[in-house]
Order: C-alpha cells, then structure tokens, then sequence
C-alpha cells in the first residue's frame, strides 16, 4: 500500500487552497506546475472548498494515490472534507487533521463587529463622516438579511422563480418589457399581512392589506395612479392578499410604464413566505431585477447595475432557459458580476428555468455540455420549473387555489411531467457529486409527501440557497470587513494626498507673493536658528558630561561620610542588643555561637539598621544630584535661548525694507517668546536595588567580623548611584533636546506668521496652509488606526498552531 501523504491547507477568508505531498517519514513539498491541482482554476484560486471538495479529492486520487489526506483549515471544511472520503474513498484514503487550522466565520464574527464598534466610535469623535458611512456599511452586513439577487434575460421567467421560492403569485409575468424598477421582496411580519412601498414623485408611499383584505391607500399618492390601483382590485377582486397585491403592482407597473421617472427605482413588498426561505436563522430579501438584455432597453441594465453595486453579502442567482445558457445576454450578466467585487462570484447560481419543456433527452445533452460553466469558473447547474414549483407550494389549485392565466395555462402540462415516475429535473443538476448522491438519496423520501414540489428543482434551489445561508455568508461578511477597512484608507490616502498637493500650490502661491525683502529675511533668520541649534547641540552632550563627573565626585564624598556614620551607629545597637559572653568566647565557640537563633537574629537586626539608617541618606543624594543636573541643564538652554533671540533681533533691526514700527514688532515678539520647561519631578530616577546590594556585604560580615564592610558597601552603593545619575543625565539631555527643537520650530514658524501679518493677504494664506497641515496629521493619526485594524483582521484571518 501506498506510503504517500497529501496535505491541503484552505483558508476560506482569503479563499485561497494549498497543497503538499510526501513520501511518509520525508519532507513536505510543493507541488510542481505542471500539475494539474496547480493549473486547474476548478482546483486552485478562488474558489470554494464546499462545492470543489469531491473534485479535488479525485484528483489527488488518480494523480498521487496518497493513502492519507491530512487538511489544516476551519472545523466545517474539515468536516466537508472527510465526509468525501468517508463515503466515497473510506478504502483507498483516510482523513485527518494538520498541525494548523483557522477560526470558523461564527466565532469571529463578534470579535470583528467589536473592532468595527469601536472604529465607528472613533470616527463619529473624530467627525469625519465619510470614514463613517464606510464603516457603517459593515453594519449591513452583519445583519441578518441574506439578498437574493436574481437576474436574467428577458422571459427567462424570474417572476414565476421569485414568486415560486415565496410560494405566492405576486409579481406579473409578461413576454414583454415590464418596467425597469427593482423590485425588493421580504418576508411580511405576520401570515394575514401584505405591504408595497415605493416612492411616488419623491413621496414615500405606502400600501397596506390586512387580515380583512382591506387595502389602505396612501394620500399622497398621485391622483391617476390611484385611480389605476382602485380599478385594478374592484375589476379583479379576490378573496386572498396575494391575488389583491398581484392587481396591486400589476398598476403600479402599467402605470411605471408611462411615467417611468414618477416612479422610484425600488419597489418593496412584503408578504408571507412559504417553504425552505420562512426561516427563523435569516431573513432572506429577495431581488428581482429588470431584464439584462443591453440591446433591448441600456435603461434597464443600468438600473441592474446600480442595484448591483449596493449589495454587499448578496448571493446571485442568474435565470435563463434552455435555448439560452450560452446567450450574448447570458455573457452580458457575467460580465457585469465581474465588475462588482463586492459580490460572492464564487457561489453564484446559474438556474435553468423551464427546464421540463427539454424532455429527457434535452436535459441529458444540455448536462453533458458545460462549457457554460467553464466560462463561469463554476461546477453547479440547477434545472426548475418554476410554475410547478410554485403550485406545489399553494393549496388544491383545481378546487381553491389562484392562478394567473398565464401559469394556469401551463399546468396541466408541466403537472403530467412532473408527476412521480417520470420527470424529476434535480437528477440532472450539475452538482458536487457528493451532495447531489445525498440530496437524491433524501428527495426519494421527500417526493413521498410533495411529489412536485421535490420534482419541480426548487426544492434543491431552496436547499442550496439554505446553504449559502448558514455557511458561505458568515465567511463573506468576514471578507467584506477586510474590504470596508481598505475602502477607509484608500479614501484617507486620497485625502491626503490632495490635501497635500493644495499645501504645497499654496506654498508655491505665498512663495510667489512675498515681497523681496522679507523672503531674504525669513532665510536669514532661518539660517541663523539653525546653525546656532547645530552648535549648542553639539555643545551641549560635553557641558553636561563635566556637570556628571563634578557631581559623581560629590555623592561619592557625601556617601563615604554618611557610611561611617552609619557603621558606627549600627555597632553600638549590635553591642547593646548582643550578650556579653560572646565576647570571652573561643573561635570555635564563637562560630557556633553565631549559628543560634538568637545570635542570628541580633545579627540580622545590625544590618537592618544600617540600612534603614543609609537608604533615605542614599536616595535623597541621588535625588540632589538629579535636581542639580536639571538646574544645570536649564540653565545651559535658557542662556542659549537668550542668545539666540538677541541674534535674531540684530538681524531685525538691520533690514533696510522695514518699518521702525514693524521692526519693533518683531523684536518684542522674539525677546517674549519664552521656552517651556517640565519640572525635575518628570524625570523619574532609576535608584536601583540599594538593599541587594547591602544585602551582599551580610556573609562577609558573619565569617570574618562583627562589622560592616565600609569598603564593599561604599563600592556597591557608589556603582549603582553612578549608574542612576548618568540615567538622569541621559534622560534630561533627551528632554531639554526636545523642548528645544520644539521651541526652535515654534519660533520659526511664528516669525514666518508675524512677517505675514504685516501682509493681509499672505495672512490668509499662512492660516490657510496651517489649518491644512493639522488635518493632514489627523488624517494619518486616523489612517493609523485604520491600518492597525486591518492589521489586528489579517491576525484573525491566519492559520494558528493547534494546541
């Protein structure tokens, strides 16, 4: 039996597939390209592992015979993965777990709607409302509608399909052009309820159907439509709500027709579901858009492509007929899909409605050509009758139910097929063979109690739809947060970048405007700040070097007194605490002495004392040393400050071009501009650990003496206040550096701005360009959150080692 191991590593965020292969006991390698797991877009890319798992697996099959498949990715792929092989492979292959997998959708979707909370928080503060609008769009993704978004050409029966998966006839069919509105199904709040809303020369306007199938019109309709709707109920009156909304948008259409521009683009309707989407874990809204066919009507694929752009968690579904899954306009619906990024491509459906008109035959030639699919980088085709889905849903249509003329025509027809024992249209659905042999294997016990229903395909469609749903959706509202964050900072960059360009014309402008004189002057002052800066800098580093030695040499006096001191003191509380006899004992004596509780304990006092005697005494000298190096350090720059306005006022008072007046001006402004310093309590002083080192002169002390040892104390405590006083040192010298070139700047730029105020005109323009350079540095304060949190995502979206 073959060793051969195969590894496949998805990660369904990034929708991005892997593989390895190794002889058992060797190294992991990749893959060669020639291979056809590399090459194959139905294998590699972007795809999903849900609908490609059987494909891949056959392949790995027949190309590496592996007699294992180790897998590193989420629990549900695992799972989709080994039923595969369970039920198709269980002799040849095993399946098992890799070192790493991923976090599924469901548990990182809360932690992704808390950043998001957070961002949309951040950016409502920072009053930036078009970031906003960005993030706020996650917030529509993380709802629990799932759209539906059905499109196809004209008479490719989209009304009957839509009207068939919410099993009510409410939208009319026609062979001709309707009227190019989207029309946005949902779910009603209540079994004896039905609602259509749309907007009326920019009017919202509301229809509503009660239990007691009384219609309530908005009065802010216009009078003609209203008119229309009203004839359209009292001519064709029913006892249901869904006969009473199908006259409803019948009007509205009829009426659209003519006044197309009266009527806004989308017509919701709300009404009671039956089957698979009357579910309680999603609300599904269903689209149904006009027709695609760009050379009957650009208005109408215009508006396809508007609707198209809005959605974002949307599941297409593209209807055609059998005659035309290879149409131009076919052609025209992927392409347009491909333009929209937003959109999940991946698990589009393509339906063949009117699937039974084909007879057996038809339908087996059409499932053996699938160059369709191939265009669409896709492995699924589903056949329907939409009629007959729809009937199967309703009650006893040749006693009680309602039809339109158009489907009761249809259906004595398609009900002959589609009876059990002779049409059953998802035999021949194109499918990952693994689902297809388990979904058939339940429509036989399904067919039992709805015959049709399971024959028509939609129950499968329905299944599918579920699916998408439950799982896919999660995954895509992940990518989508991804998407959003980049959509934030790509418009942060543009902003920038135009701010950026406008500072730099307005430069350009001001440089421009500046008389002679003061641009010479400007330069001049200019240059002097800097090459001063340049020299007190270089000073400063070896002023300060020879105020820490002087100041080392000081504490290092002080504490040499201070330890003898201290020595002293300790001795006479360890004489008086001692007993006396130690004194006459033997050596040997003594050191077993030494070793009593008592003698132990009197010893440890000794040095306690010491040290709670030198600590303080220790600390307050390094805390004098510090306060002395800061009053050195500030008095260094505040000389220099000084020096360097004096300069910059000799430099004023020598311009031929200006006033006396404007020279006075300046040079009050210079001599007040005074620098701000922090106090020596913002240096925080590193002291070290003085009782440690006190601690290492205790076994010293024990072995040879009852004393203890000023030297080593003197030298420990010397090295760590030496260390804690170059650190002050360090830290002030960083300080004062930074006021002062804040200072510096602060300076130059209020000389540029007092020279400018001499000039109303370069005034406007400096604040202008000021009030630009703030928001340029709040835009990339923002663009830095942004980026942390596509950052702290990307984290999410990766493998993890599995513990």
């Amino acid at each position: 039996m073959s060793k051969r191991v195969f590894k496949i590593s998805y990660n369904p965020y990034l929708k991005k597939i892997e593989y390895q292969v190794k002889e058992e006991g060797e190294s992991w390698q990749d893959l060669g390209p020639n291979s056809k797991l590399i090459r194959d877009s139905r294998f590699s890319g972007n795809i999903s592992l849900q609908h490609c798992a059987m494909d891949i697996v056959e392949e790995i099959k027949c190309q590496y015979h592996p007699q294992k498949i180790i897998f590193e990715g989420t629990e549900e792929d695992y799972q989709d993965l080994k039923n595969v092989i369970d039920n198709f492979y269980e002799e040849e292959i095993f399946c098992k777990k890799g070192d790493y997998y991923i976090e599924s959708a469901q548990n990182l979707l809360p932690k992704i709607e808390e950043k998001f909370s957070q961002l949309d928080r951040t950016f409502q503060e920072c009053q930036s409302p078009e970031i906003s609008n960005i993030i706020g769009k996650f917030k529509e993704v993380m709802g629990v509608e799932i759209p539906v978004f059905v499109m196809g050409t004209y008479s490719a029966g989209k009304s009957a399909f839509i009207n068939a998966m919410i099993g009510a006839e409410i939208l009319p069919s026609s062979e001709k052009t309707t009227t190019a509105k989207i029309y946005k199904i949902s779910e009603s709040k209540g079994n004896d309820r039905g609602e259509v809303k749309f907007f009326n020369n920019g009017k919202e306007i509301k229809i509503e159907f009660d239990k007691n199938k009384k219609c309530s019109l908005s009065k802010e309709m216009e009078q003609d439509l209203q008119t229309m709707i009203s004839q359209s109920l009292k001519k064709n009156s029913r006892d249901t709500i869904t006969s009473q909304l199908f006259y409803c948008i019948s009007a509205i259409n009829s009426y659209a027709n003519e006044n197309s521009h009266k009527i806004g683009d989308i017509i919701e309707v709300r009404i009671p579901f039956n089957g698979l989407l009357k579910n309680d874990k999603n609300t599904f809204v269903i689209y149904d858009s006009p027709g695609s066919n760009s050379e009957i009507c650009k208005e109408h694929f215009k508006v396809l492509e508007n609707a198209l752009e809005s959605q974002t968690n949307g599941l297409p579904i593209i209807l055609t007929v059998p005659d035309n899954v290879e149409s131009v306009d076919v052609g025209e619906i992927r392409k347009t899909l491909n333009k929209f990024h937003n959109l999940d491509k991946t698990n589009a459906m393509l339906v063949v409605n009117k699937a039974d008109n084909s007879g057996e035959e038809g339908l087996k030639e059409r499932t053996s050509d699938n160059r369709i699919l191939v265009q669409w980088k896709l492995n699924r085709l589903y056949f329907l009758s939409a009629i007959m889905g729809l009937v199967s849903k309703l009650e006893d249509i040749e006693k009680n139910g309602w039809l339109n003329k158009i489907y009761k025509d249809s259906y004595p027809g398609a009900k002959a097929k589609l009876t059990e024992g002779n049409l059953k249209l998802y035999q021949y659905n194109i499918m990952p063979q693994n689902r297809k042999v388990e979904y058939c294997r339940n429509a036989d016990e399904l067919g039992v109690s709805n015959t049709i229903y399971v024959n028509s395909g939609l129950h499968c469609i329905e299944t599918e739809i579920l699916n998408f749903a439950q799982k896919q959706a999660s995954y895509h509202k992940c990518k989508m947060a991804q998407k959003f964050l980049e959509q934030a900072i790509e418009y942060t960059d543009r902003e920038i970048a135009e701010k950026e360009k406008k500072v730099k014309e307005m430069l350009e402008q001001t440089k421009q405007r500046k008389e002679q004189f003061r641009e010479e002057l400007v330069q001049c002052l200019n240059h002097k700040i800097e090459t001063l800066k340049n020299e007190f800098i270089k000073e400063y580093p070896n002023h300060m070097l020879n105020v820490v030695t002087n100041t080392v040499k000081e504490v290092d006096g002080y504490l040499t007194l201070q330890i003898e001191e201290g020595i002293e003191e300790t001795k006479v509380i360890k004489e008086n605490g001692l007993d006396q006899t130690i004194k006459i004992l033997t050596p040997i004596e003594h050191v077993k002495k030494i070793f009593s509780n008592k003698t132990k304990s009197v010893e440890k006092n000794s040095v306690d004392e010491f040290i709670k005697f030198f600590k303080p005494i220790y600390f307050s000298a390094l805390e004098e040393a510090k306060s002395q190096i800061f009053k050195v350090s500030k008095k260094y720059w505040d000389s220099k400050c000084k020096f360097l306005k004096e300069e910059c006022c000799e430099i004023v008072k020598g311009s031929q071009s200006m006033t006396k007046k404007d020279k006075q001006i300046l040079e009050d402004y210079i001599m007040n501009f005074s620098i701000p310093v922090r106090t020596a309590e913002s240096i925080t002083i590193k002291r070290g650990d003085i009782s440690k080192a006190m601690f290492e002169t205790r076994w010293f002390r024990i072995w040879l003496k009852d004393e203890v040892d000023a030297k080593l104390v003197h030298k420990k405590s010397l090295d760590k206040a030496k260390d804690s006083i170059r650190g002050s040192n360090t830290e002030i010298i960083q300080l004062h550096k930074n006021e002062f070139a804040s200072w510096k700047e602060e300076l130059k730029n209020g000389l540029q701005f007092r020279l400018g105020e001499m000039n109303p005109k370069l005034q406007e323009f400096e604040l202008e360009i000021q009030k630009l350079e703030r928001e340029i540095k709040q835009r990339e304060s923002q663009k830095k959150f942004l980026n942390d949190a596509k950052s702290d995502l990307n984290k999410l979206y990766q493998m993890e080692i599995r513990k």
